[in-house]
């Protein structure tokens, strides 16, 4: 049944209200009033107001307030019928909201039926290919990241979403050669000068290391990867003082960066500085909790600070938390002969 005159402008006046709120980013009730204009009158949608929706989406997209977002693409998908080029962008976005929130299947079925319609769209290989890696599908993910790079080799997001993969897979030869690829198109690319050195890291390749950390830095100086690589490389050649500085570095942008004060408390050790370290793991067990390595640490520092007793107590926690360690039993047993002979 049609509606008289007198209940467009009511719905007109919803949409105008979410407008407004919209644009003072107050975004709950932007919600509340699209919602209400939605549900009663769906069939009402213009153009203009597809504009609008498809903008508050990908705000809501940007906030993680991905249930709003399902809420909103169902609706509209039911309805949409009249505006048919709007389909799969409405599509994506509701895929996007199923992947963040982890309903990983409901999002690559979305994806897998955009692509049957429009299989040569980049893009669309590569959302497939974010889906699977959130479930944990790391090779599919590498295989639509690959369709995606046939259709186009320059697509910068899935050139990205596979060197994320590639290096945690450990596989350097393609890594270094999808960084150089990425180079290619985006030559200063500060995540790929990264991958790079970690890969001369992991080849030793310490000062290679050095020199493309230092380039990072001095294009983007709060680049905490950088900065922490830039400590193992250090390390590395044994320039542990300036090892030190670059773990602190990290720490005073970032205190909550665990790996950093993990690596600032080896430094230290390897410095010879064993009170430093000590303090630093102590740190450790405060954020961190009981770790094995923050325990048996602190009980190889104690030793070589000679306060066998204090080391003793740490090396047999340590013992306790991981039996298998052949370092943890050693240092327990030497500390038991030297106690003795005290």
């Amino acid at each position: 049944m049609s509606k008289n005159n007198s209940e467009i402008p009511k719905s007109q006046n919803n949409l105008e209200s979410s407008i407004n709120h919209f644009q003072n980013s107050n975004y709950d009730k932007a919600f509340e009033s699209l919602l209400i204009f939605l549900e009663e009158y769906p069939k009402e949608i213009s153009v203009e107001d597809i504009d609008y929706i498809m903008e508050f989406i990908l705000k809501l997209l940007d906030l993680k307030d991905l249930k709003k977002v399902i809420k909103i693409s169902h609706i509209i998908l039911e309805n949409i019928d009249f505006f048919e080029e709007w389909t799969p962008a409405i599509k994506s976005s509701l895929g996007l909201a199923y992947r963040d929130i982890g309903e990983h299947k409901k999002a690559i079925k979305i994806y897998e039926k955009l692509i049957k319609n429009n299989p040569k769209n980049t893009n669309l290989h590569y959302l497939l290919g974010t889906c699977y890696e959130a479930r944990g599908d790391l090779e599919a993910a590498l295989k639509e990241f690959n369709k995606s790079l046939e259709i186009d080799s320059n697509n910068l997001d899935s050139l990205h979403a596979m060197r994320s993969i590639l290096h945690e897979l450990d596989n350097f030869i393609e890594l270094e050669r999808v960084c150089n690829k990425i180079l290619q198109i985006s030559h200063e690319d500060v995540h790929a000068l990264n991958s790079l050195a970690i890969i001369a890291i992991n080849n030793e390749k310490f000062d290679r290391a050095i020199r493309l950390l230092n380039k990072i830095i001095e294009k983007e100086n709060k680049f905490l990867d950088a900065w922490l690589n830039l400590g193992i490389a250090y390390n590395g050649i044994k320039a542990y003082r300036k090892a030190i500085e670059a773990f602190n570095i990290v720490i005073d942008i970032d205190p909550k960066y665990i790996d950093a004060w993990r690596l600032l408390a080896e430094s230290y050790f390897l410095n010879e500085n064993y009170q430093h370290s000590v303090e630093i793991y102590e740190i450790l067990l405060d954020k961190d909790g009981e770790q094995f390595q923050y325990i048996f640490g602190l009980g190889l520092n104690h030793f070589y600070l000679s306060n066998f007793k204090k080391a003793k107590k740490y090396t047999k926690r340590a013992v306790i938390l991981n039996p298998e360690s052949d370092e943890a039993q050693f240092l327990d047993k030497k500390l038991d002969e030297l106690l003795d002979d005290n």
